[in-house]
């Protein structure tokens, strides 16, 4: 295997244009709309406008073209300064790559084009009280209705349910016979009768992405709905979300960076005991320790997104990625609370927030815990 660890000039130039407009149109209103948890107004088609929408949808239907690499880079850009963007951005592109890959060319012509140029937005709706790591367990059913279908059912943690335009609903069209079986996904529009956006829920970080509940009563779609063959899903669903952990481990290293960043100002301008808290040696160890923990999981992540771009997806290093970055995540944003003192506590302070939004990223798309077990598998095969 031959892996380049230079990025190509169209690659730099992504990743340099949209942290320009992240530390532009995203910084300066982060802390204000998490402080009120408020989805931004307008946000959606300014993400579209620069082209933050669509990274990974071919051209010719509205995207960028810039594969797995370029939503990495995109998303550490815009993570580094505010998460919730980042995590609104998941979400949707949960809807934009099971679109890329079970759609038909009509549907993806009719849902993916507008959310590829952010007209719309994808919230994918599988999560379910019953049924979270364990995606096979859902329980909301799809029946044949009119040469359609009628959904019942109920989801939970849905990202930017009640923003989406387009939402594709993960349902049981048979019982299941071994594991998997008998599960379909539909496309549903915002509006659809039936589709009722349920409570929101509050969160500890990312308060700024909405995330709420969705319940489906006799909700009906046509038979155009139905994105691939009727029960067998599970597998197209899997593979997806197993490369949407990318998302994930971008934007937790974007955050982790932005962090790290924040704590080196701090100490470099910090004065202790008549010195710089810097030129204390345990400080300059704990920031050595932190950068290479960030680095590491930055060169795990590129190395599973170029894979993926070079025709050979590997889900368990995508794993790894996504574990390295998590913990990293996790660690910095910690640590950076403490190197602040008792500033780091306050809200006047990011990086209180930081930590805060940093928690989410080792649960959802795959908790710490799953993975290990998928890397052990691997392993062990």
């Amino acid at each position: 295997m031959t892996l380049g660890f230079t990025l190509a000039e169209d690659q730099r130039l992504l990743s340099h244009t949209v942290r320009q407009f992240a530390e532009k149109e995203l910084a300066p209103l982060a802390a204000r709309h998490d402080e009120l948890e408020e989805f931004p107004a307008g946000l959606v088609p300014k993400l579209g406008a620069a082209g933050l929408t669509g990274v990974i949808v071919p051209e010719e239907l509205g995207g960028a073209g810039a594969g797995n690499m370029g939503l990495v880079l995109m998303l550490e850009q815009v993570g580094r300064v505010d998460a919730a963007t980042a995590f609104t951005l998941q979400g949707h592109y949960h809807v934009v790559r099971y679109l890329l890959t079970a759609a038909s060319r009509a549907q993806q012509e009719r849902h993916l084009v507008p959310l590829a140029r952010g007209t719309g937005l994808g919230a994918m709706a599988l999560t379910e009280p019953e049924a979270g790591s364990d995606a096979a367990a859902i329980r909301t059913v799809a029946r044949p209705a009119d040469g359609g279908w009628a959904l019942d059912g109920g989801k939970c943690f849905i990202t930017n349910a009640g923003v989406a335009s387009t939402y594709v609903v993960i349902a049981r069209t048979a019982p299941g016979g071994r594991r998997g079986e008998g599960i379909s996904a539909f496309v549903v529009e915002a509006g659809t009768p039936g589709l009722v956006i349920g409570p929101r829920h509050r969160k500890l970080g990312v308060r700024a992405s909405l995330t709420q509940e969705i319940r489906l009563e006799g909700c009906r779609v046509g038979g155009e709905a139905l994105l691939g063959q009727a029960g067998q899903a599970y597998r197209t669903l899997t593979r997806s979300l197993g490369l949407d952990r990318l998302a994930n481990a971008a934007t937790s290293i974007g955050l982790a960076q932005g962090a790290l960043e924040h704590g080196i100002r701090y100490v470099a301008e910090r004065q202790a005991f008549g010195r710089r808290v810097v030129e204390f040696q345990g400080i300059r160890w704990q920031l050595a320790e932190l950068a290479t923990q960030v680095e590491a999981a930055r060169l795990l992540v590129y190395q599973a997104a170029w894979l993926a771009d070079h025709g050979t997806p590997d889900l368990g290093k995508v794993a790894m990625a996504k574990l390295a970055a998590n913990e990293a995540v996790m660690r910095v944003t910690t640590d950076v609370v403490q190197l602040h003192g008792g500033h780091g506590y306050m809200r006047e302070h990011p990086v209180e927030r930081f930590m805060r939004d940093a928690r989410v990223f080792g649960i959802g798309g795959g908790t710490t815990h799953v993975l290990k077990n998928l890397i052990a598998q691997g392993l062990l095969r």
